[in-house]
């Protein structure tokens, strides 16, 4: 999310968009990406097996003992789906699979659990063995395209573009007329900055479900606008950052010197601190306020590039500190790592030299004054909704002290160790290989610590 403005200088923010339908935790303010289709809910999808007795023959049970017939086995994985008993489920189709394992409603209705078992797995953080399961899921069913275009997704949000947009370029050739994976392939398309094939493949969602128009057209609109204005940017490189800007605004133009070193002195400092060496370069648009939808409230934000926005007051260490801030979203989302909202922007707060006194009072103050810390729910929400300036405010001074009091419990290093494990182990593993608890127990103990002071 961006800086709030008029909050002391060591308070900014950054959009974290890495398109999070599973954490959450990137749906921040200003740009907001798309909402995706819903998979269709399993009640709508898991069908009905006419000749499926085999759960009544399993068990013997015999018409002529009067007793009543125990539920088929697809009759049981659809209670067991109705439960959240994911695990139930799959094992049920498996077992009715094994039985008749040439049957087409069998074979769907597995692809459709482990499809929506691979949903709560990747929520919970083990996005791996979620890959795993959505191509399972597609083996024994392509579903429409559903588990390949949730694999897609997934890959999308982890940073692992290339492989989300091969996968896609199948789908949209084997299903053309999915409205789902044409917007997941715009959202592709805007990350890897290919604006005319976002625009292209928004387009043909619309076409094809009218319905995608409400969340889409926004986003199409200020697609196109950007192209328009990007025809006339000036392209300046840095070491790792791809800096454009408008070189017939003088006061911006005589700023780009100083803001391509500060680039470059980002993307040292967040290495030297969180140990993240992203190697593809990151794209920056040097914007005026009025030519971003960004919140009032933002200094920057990062949506797949980084975009400052740049007042005429807007000071050179303001400036400095926003690109720690948002290059450290950048940094995450380039090497695939999906973390919580409040996580990734502690991480960023302490990046950009927010105080950590000056956080903690600022909570100690609202305290004093009858307000409440922000809850769990409100940490892992959707920061985009936040119009109460006060109230982001706190959501960041929470993150920040978060972040630090682990440093201070576990060592400097202990986040960088929890960011290399994350990958291989997913994050919630990653938290419990790290710090010996869960991230909900660590943040009580913080919380309770705070409250104590």
């Amino acid at each position: 999310m961006g800086a709030v403005r008029g909050m002391t200088a060591t308070f900014f923010g950054a959009l974290v968009l890495i398109f999070g339908w599973l954490t959450g935790y990137f749906d921040g303010a200003g740009v907001v990406e798309p909402k995706q289709e819903a998979i269709e809910p399993l009640g709508a999808t898991f069908e009905r097996h006419s000749l499926d007795e085999i759960g009544c023959a399993e068990d013997g049970v015999a018409a002529e003992q009067g007793q009543d017939k125990k539920p088929s086995l697809t009759e049981q994985a659809r209670v067991a789906l109705s439960n959240s008993d994911y695990a139930r489920a799959v094992s049920l189709c498996r077992k009715a699979l094994v039985a008749e394992p040439d049957d087409p409603t069998i074979r769907r209705n597995l692809s459709t659990v482990l499809t929506t078992q691979a949903h709560a797995i990747a929520r919970a953080g083990d996005s791996e063995l979620a890959l795993a399961h959505y191509l399972e899921a597609a083996e024994y069913d392509a579903n429409g395209g559903r588990p390949a275009a949730s694999r897609a997704r997934l890959l999308f949000d982890l940073g692992r573009l290339d492989e989300a947009d091969a996968i896609l370029a199948d789908l949209k050739q084997e299903f053309p007329n999915r409205a789902l994976v044409w917007q997941i392939s715009g959202s592709c398309a805007r990350a890897f900055g290919h604006l005319d094939q976002a625009v292209s493949d928004w387009s043909r969602a619309i076409e094809l479900d009218a319905a995608f128009a409400e969340n889409l057209q926004p986003h199409l609109d200020a697609a196109r606008a950007e192209i328009a204005a990007r025809a006339s940017y000036l392209l300046k490189s840095t070491s790792h950052f791809d800096l454009r800007y408008n070189p017939l605004d003088v006061g911006m133009a005589a700023r780009i010197p100083a803001i391509e070193q500060a680039l470059d002195q980002a993307y040292d400092a967040v290495s030297a601190l969180w140990g993240l060496h992203p190697s593809q370069r990151t794209e920056v648009l040097v914007l005026r306020r009025g030519e971003s939808d960004a919140v009032g409230w933002a200094s920057g934000l990062y949506d797949g590039r980084i975009r400052l926005i740049l007042d005429d007051e807007t000071r050179e260490v303001a400036l400095s500190r926003t690109m720690r801030h948002e290059h450290t979203h950048a940094a995450f989302h380039r090497l695939g790592l999906t973390l919580p909202t409040w996580i990734n922007e502690g991480c960023a707060e302490i990046a950009a030299g927010a105080s950590i006194d000056r956080a903690r009072a600022y909570l100690a103050d609202a305290l004093s004054a009858g307000q409440v810390l922000p809850t769990p729910a409100e940490l892992r929400s959707r920061w985009t909704t936040w119009s109460d300036a006060d109230r982001v405010r706190m959501a960041y001074s929470y993150a920040t002290s978060f972040l630090s009091w682990l440093q201070s419990q576990f060592g400097d290093s202990s986040p960088r160790l929890l960011f290399e494990r994350v990958p291989s182990q997913g994050f919630d593993k990653a938290v419990g290989s790290t710090f010996g608890k869960s991230l909900s127990a660590l943040e009580a103990e913080h919380r309770a610590w705070l409250l104590s002071m």
